[in-house]
């Protein structure tokens, strides 16, 4: 009698391809079909000879695994590790008064598809790249922007210094034709602000003024 064995090799289930963020929490990598396995290169694999090592590399990393049964038989399979560069959080903010839209531009890099805007001020958040918001009143308000995309999400903040309106006034006396008239300025506004420019138009057509009085 004559007895032939055959073996087949092993069938090798490897996952798809996947993209993290750098410094992030890593891809959990997997395969199935065989005893034991071997994974190449070892950069950033938090082991080489399990089915199913998390995957922390610098860069863009192509994996190999072979798969082995208990025949023998090997198997080959690939899978790539993606890496998108974690993002930077930065934002501006126009300047704000009391009653008036602050207008916040986004000015983050990375690829970004979500944006999150806390104010500060208990309103409901924002999902706008480059949201307008008006402030309930003066004050300083801590704002928060999230953004996310690519497998990356980061975070900052910047206080926004809310200040009050000025009020205008100013007085001056009894004016004569041909003689010059002065002007006082009695402007006032809430503390810690204060008036730093002053824009007179005196109605006759003759050039503005910039002094206080």
């Amino acid at each position: 009698y004559l007895i032939r064995l055959e073996y087949f090799c092993p069938t090798i289930t490897v996952g798809p391809d996947q993209t993290t963020c750098a410094g992030g929490s890593g891809a959990n990598l997997s395969a199935t079909g065989g005893g034991t396995y071997s994974w190449t290169p070892a950069t950033g694999l938090s082991c080489t000879n399990c089915a199913n090592p998390l995957a922390s590399p610098p860069s863009t990393t192509a994996y190999t695994v072979v798969v082995t049964d208990v025949n023998g038989c090997s198997a080959t399979g690939n899978v790539t590790v993606n890496i998108t560069p974690a993002p930077v959080v930065s934002f501006t903010a126009s300047p704000a008064c009391d009653g008036a839209a602050v207008n916040f531009t986004d000015n983050s890099t990375g690829n970004n598809v979500l944006w999150t805007w806390n104010f500060g001020d208990g309103s409901l958040n924002s999902n706008a790249q480059n949201p307008s918001h008006t402030f309930p009143g003066p004050g300083t308000y801590t704002v928060q922007l999230d953004v996310a995309g690519g497998g990356c999400q980061a975070s900052g903040s910047m206080d926004i210094v809310v200040s009050p309106n000025p009020v205008a006034s100013f007085t001056t006396g009894n004016v004569c034709f041909g003689t010059t008239a002065d002007f006082t300025d009695a402007s006032t506004i809430a503390n810690p602000a204060s008036i730093v420019t002053w824009d007179w138009d005196f109605g006759d057509g003759t050039a503005h003024s910039s002094a206080q009085s």
